[in-house]
């Protein structure tokens, strides 16, 4: 169980949380369960970004309950099996795109802001933005594209869950084709 001395907050910060937490004017005051069911649903939020970023399919599908959905402009992927084997997929073909030897390997960050929460019990719905960084074209940083998330997440035996996750890319640049090795003729 999520455990606030644990994470270094008191409850005195819990409470400063709880009076800058974003509420309708007709909502209710937020719980300690509300605070920790959004600081556990930020952390998978995180986790997502950081598997997907380092390629780490297992650790990416253990995000989503057994059937959960992913959703993009490619389509569906339906349970996690089948979403571990997408991004494993998805990782291959970067990985086979290297640059030439001496320049910067290729590195794609992905992060997450703007989070809008509606927690309902076990239920939650989330949408929030999400932008990426490259290098692709010769090692140069640029934004990659950009978008929004939008997120059903479900608690199971205290831990949260995404059980459809649906990318929107909103903005995007199109990806470089692998660099060509200088020719030495």
């Amino acid at each position: 169980m999520f455990n606030l001395k644990i994470r270094g907050r008191s409850l005195a910060t819990a409470l400063a949380l709880a009076s800058s937490f974003p509420l309708a004017a007709h909502a209710q005051a937020p719980t300690l369960q509300m605070l920790q069911d959004r600081a556990m649903i930020e952390d998978i939020m995180a986790r997502y970004e950081f598997a997907l970023d380092s390629g780490d399919a297992d650790a990416y599908g253990a995000l989503f309950t057994e059937d959960g959905v992913l959703a993009s402009g490619r389509g569906e992927e339906k349970g996690r099996a089948a979403i571990v084997k997408s991004v494993k997929d998805l990782s291959a073909r970067f990985r086979a795109t290297a640059l030439p030897v001496g320049t910067p390997p290729r590195k794609v960050i992905h992060s997450y802001s703007n989070l809008v929460l509606d927690l309902q019990g076990d239920k939650a719905t989330a949408k929030s933005n999400w932008v990426e960084v490259w290098n692709l074209k010769a090692g140069v940083p640029e934004v990659g594209g950009a978008g929004q998330y939008n997120d059903t997440l479900v608690r199971k035996d205290g831990k949260w869950y995404f059980s459809r996750r649906e990318i929107v890319g909103t903005m995007s640049a199109p990806r470089a084709a692998p660099a060509a090795p200088a020719s030495t003729n």
